[in-house]
């Protein structure tokens, strides 16, 4: 089961640019997220591959195109998010938020993320520890 589960993002590689999510979903949703960016894709990704955790709701998601494109990147973000937590989901899974997507952490999460910046500036005022990684406090 390992060795496929590891194959999995390898088969897009040829593709050219593979773009890698994390969310987590409740089951009655899991899947459903790669069917609708598949069709919101169509005519720009080559392939969306979901796998992951179904147990724990944990969806990994391997979205491959030809080449990167900001078409193809504004088609995934901020929909993937909104779309995650409208469907009572989490953009912060298995991985984490990620630079990636440090700018969407507020979408269900604001209170959260607050905490984490009152925290940072308490622990961290000058910004010393991984500056601007992923709270900006200064």
């Amino acid at each position: 089961m390992w060795k496929i589960r590891n194959i999995l993002p390898i088969v897009a590689l040829p593709d050219g640019f593979l773009c890698e999510h994390d969310v987590t979903l409740p089951l009655q949703h899991y899947y459903e997220i790669v069917e609708v960016l598949r069709e919101r894709l169509k005519g720009l990704a080559t392939r969306v591959i979901g796998f992951g955790h179904m147990a724990e709701g944990d969806m990994h998601i391997n979205i491959s195109a030809k080449k990167y494109s900001p078409e193809f990147m504004a088609k995934i973000y901020p929909f993937l998010c909104e779309w995650t937590v409208e469907h009572g989901g989490s953009i912060s899974a298995e991985h984490g938020i990620g630079q990636q997507r440090r700018l969407y952490a507020k979408i269900g999460k604001g209170l959260e993320v607050d905490i984490a910046k009152e925290l940072k500036k308490k622990f961290d005022p000058k910004c010393i520890l991984s500056p601007y990684k992923m709270i900006d406090v200064l």
